[in-house]
């Protein structure tokens, strides 16, 4: 009978530790700081990013309503080509735009290339939103361990922030989870982030994936 319950703790003690190893907290300043690094180390590097993000119109609705995949490619220190596909309702559009410093073309569909001024992007007007009340807000950050991401040794970390509020007599609760894989010298490799309502169905997602190929070229288009 010791042995059994030797060898029970033994499990129970393993089992605990690998749930441990998987996934524990971590604090806001590590992921931030982090991100940050991930961010600033980007401009150095010559990688491209595809990413697709999908919005739903109805919670009721099993496929989304609206669908863009996005490539973009950089090359340091300020040269940038971006092809974007979307899918609505309307139909298939695509816009491509390549920055070469201080110049900026752009094609849409398969029209020809314009170069147009190149114009700083800033905040754009705001939106009304609905008045809630009882609104409470929390928030996650984890630990999830050492993971293989596309053949990659990779560090997942993952924050989630919970929305729980009252609308019209009726509670809600919202769940965005945010993932972000990193490499073992701080790159991004992998970046999720996902919306989900009380029922654990999907309102908006994106994944975007990180590839580092310094034979990237960008060219301008037209003379």
């Amino acid at each position: 009978m010791k042995i059994t319950i030797a060898v029970l703790l033994v499990c129970i003690f393993f089992d605990f530790t690998i749930i441990s190893a998987q996934k524990k907290e971590t604090t806001e300043q590590k992921l931030t700081e982090l991100r940050k690094n991930a961010t600033e180390k980007l401009k150095s590097q010559s990688y491209r990013k595809k990413m697709t993000f999908e919005s739903y119109k109805s919670l009721r609705d099993s496929k989304p309503y609206l669908v863009v995949n996005e490539i973009t490619e950089f090359v340091p220190p300020d040269s940038s080509r971006v092809f974007s596909e979307t899918k609505s309702p309307e139909g298939v559009s695509r816009l491509e735009t390549i920055t070469i410093a201080q110049r900026k073309y752009t094609r849409i569909n398969n029209e020809d290339w314009k170069q147009v001024p190149l114009i700083q992007s800033g905040s754009g007007p705001g939106f009304g939103k609905p008045e809630v009340v009882r609104r409470e807000r929390t928030v996650k950050y984890n630990d999830k361990g050492k993971k293989i991401i596309n053949g990659q040794n990779a560090d997942l970390y993952e924050f989630k922030i919970i929305y729980r509020y009252q609308f019209r007599e009726l509670d809600y609760q919202n769940v965005i989870t945010n993932r972000f894989w990193f490499s073992a010298n701080g790159l991004f490799l992998r970046t999720e982030s996902a919306e989900q309502d009380n029922n654990k169905r999907f309102t908006s997602r994106s994944i975007s994936e990180y590839e580092y190929d310094p034979n990237i070229k960008i060219e301008a288009p037209i003379k």
